[in-house]
């Protein structure tokens, strides 16, 4: 008979032997209540929710109820007749156990961590207990009454309540330390050590990161803490191996790369982990890393370390990024601050006069340059209106441009009139800008003026020396033009009569000679009539390259057609020449012009461009008359020629037209021939 069973039948007899102890009527009464009450103690042992164990002396288990088996994953039976301490072993407990039957008085636990050692799923659970000595009618413990309640739930709760309020103060204290550090590195440092402290961490670490070769970043600068480094150093000088945080790898490289943060709970099980050796062989078990981001870009990271496996902490992780925010916050102001001291100095220094308004138009700041442009100190101009330096003539302008830069249209660089000390006129040239507050929105206007009036003397010197260099070219043209004509004109007075009398006289000679004679110079006097024929020819050729007379004698178009033949006779390329007889005449040094490019255009046709077509086209209305000249020979990329290559007297062409007035265009694509147009105005000519 089971021990279960003896005490039963004890409890049995207990209320039989009281029954007989009654008479009549009462002892069925005692009976009846007897074993109703027995009845309840039973339903309330198998449904309550709390665990009720019943142990004999030894601590074996005598009965367990329903709620118990289901928390130890067993059935009820599993349990009889088994040591308490066999299946959950725990010298402590069983120490208070012991004596609690020494004693024969109870013991009360609360929130006793337990860890179930064949249900490691659930992981540490929590129970209040309470143990009730089971005495005998002599007052002899035979037994304890092991009565728990699962309390895992609310202390849970409550340790994430803890561990909230602590990373709340932690997030503030952090916090703190940012603001009160000097700079990103100092608050890097004080975050390192208040989380390794915080987090239990054996080791941490903040690095700065460079960019090398392909975009990767790579620890450039580490600080190490942690509360002893010894045991770290073959981890700590792995981690310094640049190898150790290639692309592939799944811990750091992996922060740097997706850019957020990692924690490996176990590294023995963390296959990508590029240092798990190192760290294993020196006792580390879990690590997290997070990283700090400016602009989308990493540009340090933290690094945590434990000896122990541990789960992921998403209130950890929560919080690391709001660490990693505050920290981007004051790298970026520090960056700021940096810049605007940066450009303090840059804009003290400038030698340009800059300078700034508010919405008001009142000036805000006065750098030395404007300073030495204008005459006036800082002191003067500051809360002055800005229209003190713009003279009246120019202030509608000025407005104007003001009002574009409010509504967000860029103003492009200006020249002008400002007004120095004592009504000092200065010509300058400008740009005006917006300034913007934190918030992206315009707050007052930036203008940077430029002394030029030294350069407007210039321009006016050089615009002086090249009307004065046209002029003389001009003149020099028309010079050289009245020696082509005059010796066209000695050439056709002298040489050429001389030429036609020569041919005459010998023609006359051979006349009077006898037969006889005459056969025997008949020959050479042939050969020397040919010869003065050639040299007519030549002289007559000489004379249309020095003035043809067909321009002097009936203009552009007359002349353009003598040289089209002319061309095509001379290089086989078809010409055809489409045009309108100009009435009134072009004024003769534009008609000159016109005809020399024209030459020039057909003789760069010849030497260069490989066609076997050229177009030459004269037109006009009452405004302008157009020349085009275009050939579908081999072209070339204008945009692309060095000056080196340009030996096609396009220079000579272009200057040749503005000196005339005359618009010149060339255009031309590879493959595809060149196109040169003369354009000029009638009303100009």
């Amino acid at each position: 008979m089971t021990k279960s069973n003896t005490q039963d039948e004890k409890l049995r007899s207990c209320v039989t032997a009281a029954m007989k102890e009654q008479s009549g009527d009462s002892h069925a009464a005692a009976e009846k209540v007897l074993r109703a009450n027995y009845e309840l103690l039973d339903r309330i042992f198998a449904t309550t929710h709390f665990c009720i164990v019943n142990l004999d002396r030894d601590l074996n288990f005598v009965r367990v109820n329903r709620a118990y088996a289901d928390a130890g994953g067993h059935p009820p039976e599993f349990f009889v007749g088994k040591n308490h301490f066999d299946l959950y072993p725990n010298q402590k407990i069983e120490a208070i156990f012991r004596e609690t039957i020494a004693s024969g008085q109870p013991f009360t636990i609360r929130a006793n961590p337990f860890e179930y050692p064949d249900r490691p799923e659930l992981g540490v659970t929590y129970w209040d207990w309470t143990l009730h000595p089971l005495k005998d009618g002599e007052g002899q413990v035979e037994g304890l009454l092991f009565a728990l309640l699962d309390v895992t739930r609310q202390v849970r709760a409550m340790q994430e309540l803890e561990r909230k309020t602590a990373l709340a103060q932690l997030l503030e204290a952090l916090a703190r330390a940012v603001n009160e550090a000097a700079t990103p590195e100092d608050a890097m440092n004080r975050c390192l050590s208040r989380l390794c402290v915080f987090g239990q961490w054996r080791l941490g670490r903040v690095a700065t990161t460079e960019a090398l070769g392909g975009g990767h970043a790579v620890p450039a600068d580490s600080v190490w803490q942690g509360a002893d480094l010894g045991p770290y150093k073959n981890f700590i000088r792995a981690s310094q191996d640049i190898d150790a945080f290639r692309e592939t790898g799944q811990f750091v490289a992996r922060v740097l790369r997706e850019k957020q943060a990692v924690w490996l709970a176990d590294l023995d099980q963390a296959q990508g982990f590029v240092r798990r050796a190192a760290a294993l062989a020196d006792g580390l078990r879990c690590a997290f890393a997070f990283p700090v981001l400016v602009q989308g870009k990493v540009i340090a990271f933290l690094e945590f370390y434990a000896d122990s496996v541990r789960p992921l902490d998403p209130g950890l992780i929560a919080a690391a990024e709001i660490i990693g925010a505050q920290i981007a916050h004051l790298i970026e102001r520090s960056r700021a601050a940096q810049r605007q001291a940066q450009l303090a100095v840059i804009v003290e220094n400038s030698n340009d006069a800059i300078f700034s308004c508010g919405l008001d138009g009142k000036l805000l700041t006065w750098n030395a340059a404007a300073q030495r442009l204008f005459g006036y100190s800082a002191e003067e101009v500051t809360g002055q209106g800005f229209v003190m330096l713009v003279p009246v003539e120019e202030r509608a302008a000025a407005a104007s441009r003001v009002a574009q830069v409010m509504s967000g249209i860029e103003v492009p660089i200006y020249e002008g009139v400002r007004l120095g000390k004592g009504g000092r006129r200065i010509e300058i040239s400008g740009s005006v800008s917006p300034v913007r507050d934190l918030g992206g929105n315009i707050s007052g206007i930036s203008l940077i003026f430029r002394d030029i009036s030294e350069l407007k003397q210039k321009e006016e010197e050089l615009r002086d020396a090249y009307w004065r260099q046209r002029q003389l070219s001009q003149r020099l043209r028309s010079v050289e033009e009245s020696e082509r004509r005059a010796i066209a004109r000695e050439l056709h007075d002298r040489i050429g009569q001389d030429l036609s009398t020569v041919g005459l006289l010998l023609a006359s000679l051979g006349a009077r000679l006898p037969p006889a004679s005459r056969d025997a110079v008949e020959k050479p006097l042939n050969d020397i009539q040919g010869l003065l024929k050639s040299m007519s020819a030549n002289v007559r050729d000489v004379m249309a390259e020095l003035r043809p007379p067909a321009l002097d004698d009936y203009g552009l178009l007359p002349a353009l057609r003598q040289l089209a033949t002319e061309f095509s006779q001379r290089t086989g390329i078809a010409v055809d020449l489409d045009g309108v007889e100009l009435l009134p005449r072009l004024p003769s040094v534009v008609e000159t012009t016109m005809f020399r490019i024209s030459q020039e255009a057909l003789s760069n046709v010849a030497k260069h461009a490989r066609a076997n077509h050229v177009a030459v086209n004269l037109h006009a209305d009452a405004d302008l008359v157009v020349l085009e000249i275009a050939d579908d020979g081999s072209g070339f990329d204008v945009g692309r020629t060095l000056p080196a290559q340009r030996h096609w007297g396009l220079g000579t062409m272009r200057e040749r037209a503005e000196e005339a007035g005359i618009a010149f265009m060339l255009e031309s694509t590879p493959g595809a021939g060149t196109r040169v147009v003369l354009e000029v105005k009638r009303v100009a000519a």
